[in-house]
């Protein structure tokens, strides 16, 4: 092919500055970008499109990463909860007076064996 034969789209072909690449080289690569240009802009659609499937895929697992632990959270202050109610109770167990003694049934009726001599 002769160079001065290709039309390239201005888009294309790239900047050329001094010192970095050599016009053959450069010359080649729009060469390269002109015959795979539809190849390149499908893969990048598929790309994109993989890349926003990627993202609402991360983003529901951080949606169900977010509901676990919420629900975790819900789980450990319902536990607290009920230890403190529990301790609560046990508080009140604790203080509340003796009113009826279990062994006194026992000494009535011991000391009922004893007066009819059993």
């Amino acid at each position: 092919m002769d160079k001065e034969c290709m039309l390239l789209p201005s888009r294309l072909a790239p900047e050329y500055k001094e010192g970095e690449t050599s016009p053959d080289r450069a010359f080649h690569v729009v060469m390269l970008r002109s015959r795979f240009a539809e190849t390149i802009s499908k893969a990048k659609q598929l790309l994109d499109q993989g890349l926003k499937i990627h993202c609402a895929t991360i983003q529901k697992e951080k949606e169900r990463d977010n509901k676990k632990v919420d629900a975790e959270i819900k789980a450990i202050t319902r536990k607290r909860r009920l230890q403190k109610e529990r301790e609560a109770a046990r508080e009140k167990l604790n203080k509340m007076q003796k009113t009826i003694d279990i062994y006194e049934n026992l000494k009535t009726m011991r000391d009922f064996e004893k007066m009819i001599g059993c």
